[in-house]
Order: C-alpha cells, then sequence, then structure tokens
C-alpha cells in the first residue's frame, strides 16, 4: 500500500514543485535552501500499512551549523532529521500513525494529501531567506521549528556581523539557554 501513499503524495506535491526520488519528494532553492517530505513505514502495526510523513524545512546555515562537527551534508542530501523545521505528520499530527486499510484507502489518503499540502504551503514562503528571517523576527510560529532565536542567529551570522547580530548574540550570552 506504500505506492498509493507515495502516488497521492506526487499528485499533491509535484504542482508544488517537489521532485520525487524514491520515497522522498525535493524542492531547493539555487542556494540550497529546500523542503524534504519523506514517506516512513513503521512496522508495529503488524498486519496494516501504517506510516508517517517527515516533513523538513532545510536552511544551508543552520545546516552547516548543525552538521559542523560531523560530516558535512550536502543540501541535496539532507534529511528531515538535519532540518531547521521538521514535523512528522500523523493521523493526529504527531501522536498516531495514518493506519491504511483498504476499506479507508480514500479517506485517509485525502486527510494525509491535505495536511501534508498544508504545511509544505506553509515553508514554501520560508525558502526565501529574507522572509524566513522576517518571520524569525516576528516571533510568530513556524511549524516544527523549535529554536528560533537560535536560528535567527545563525542565519544572521551567515549574511554577516551587523547590529542586529551583535544583539541578539549579546542576549545570548545572558542566556545560552536559548541555544537549546
Amino acid at each position: 500500500m506504500s505506492d498509493l501513499v507515495i502516488e497521492a503524495l506526487a499528485q499533491e506535491l509535484g504542482p508544488l514543485g517537489l521532485r520525487r526520488s524514491g520515497q522522498e519528494f525535493r524542492r531547493h532553492t539555487e542556494s540550497g535552501d529546500g523542503i524534504v517530505v519523506a514517506y516512513r513505514e513503521v512496522d508495529w502495526y503488524k498486519g496494516y500499512s501504517a506510516f508517517y510523513i517527515d516533513v523538513g524545512l532545510i536552511s544551508v546555515p543552520w545546516l552547516e551549523w548543525v552538521t559542523h562537527a560531523e560530516q558535512p551534508v550536502r543540501p541535496e542530501d539532507a534529511t528531515v532529521d538535519h532540518a531547521f523545521g521538521h514535523y512528522q505528520v500523523g493521523a493526529l499530527l504527531q501522536a498516531q500513525p495514518w493506519i491504511l486499510r483498504a476499506d479507508n484507502a480514500p479517506e485517509v489518503l485525502a486527510s494525509m494529501r491535505t495536511k501534508v499540502s498544508a504545511l509544505v504551503r506553509e515553508y514554501l514562503p520560508l525558502l526565501d531567506r529574507a522572509v524566513l528571517i522576517d518571520k524569525l523576527r516576528s516571533h510568530e510560529g513556524i511549524g516544527g521549528v523549535i529554536n528560533k532565536r537560535g536560528g535567527l542567529l545563525i542565519l544572521l551570522a551567515s549574511r554577516g556581523i551587523d547590529h542586529e547580530f551583535v544583539e541578539l548574540f549579546s542576549a545570548f550570552k545572558t542566556k545560552p539557554e536559548w541555544l537549546d
């Protein structure tokens, strides 16, 4: 049944500019920032096809920062584990995987497409770094982004040291927990 899920994702994500590679879909900008959507089957629901869809927002400055102590990861090889923003989309957001059976396939696939498409559409404008930085500055929520201040600091540093970076970095010196 994974083929049904992958095909449903292809129909939904293709028009949004994401290209399929195996069980993943990707879209990258010229700078390397991107969105990755990955099918992940779970095996603890024996007899059913159970799965999550992982959706990640890849930011090259963030990717470089989170992998600096490891082997560097090219943006086109980044997974949701390297993502600046990451959601594991299930039937009840992250709490429960989708359960796909012959008798519920149309409903499950329609609901999955709607949730995944909404998150990808939220991430698409954020592929423009200026838009992402403005969104982080505004303290508005960005789906799946946990460390907004740390992300803003890293994105500002990637542009060079300026007054805004110095002010934010000074705040970090007094509140290092912001990097968690």
